[in-house]
């Protein structure tokens, strides 16, 4: 994530994938939501800036998704019934094994 500030106190929240997710102030703390799930991606506390942070600066650090983008697709065949109950499962684990 990017975080450039655009003066002394106001800054955006830019993502590598997804452009500008946010926009805040290091007055009130910034928690940007995630639509995928309605809950934050990550909180910036207003504690935590202090001063000294001027137009142009960045504050940068990475994130790592749990589980890439995943697209399923099934497709039924025309034609007569084959058998009787037709089924499948689609097992995706989004944890990240890292010491």
């Amino acid at each position: 994530m990017d975080v450039p500030f655009t003066n002394t106190t106001a800054f955006n929240v830019i993502g590598e994938h997804v452009g500008l997710i946010a926009t805040g102030s290091t007055a009130t703390d910034v928690a940007p939501i995630n639509p995928a799930t309605g809950q934050p991606y990550f909180t910036l506390r207003a504690t935590g800036w202090g001063g000294g942070w001027a137009a142009g600066n960045v504050l940068r650090f990475n994130t790592v998704g749990a589980l890439f983008p995943v697209w399923v697709v099934r497709t039924i065949q025309q034609g007569p019934e084959t058998v009787p109950n037709d089924s499948f499962t689609l097992l995706i684990r989004g944890d990240v094994d890292r010491p």
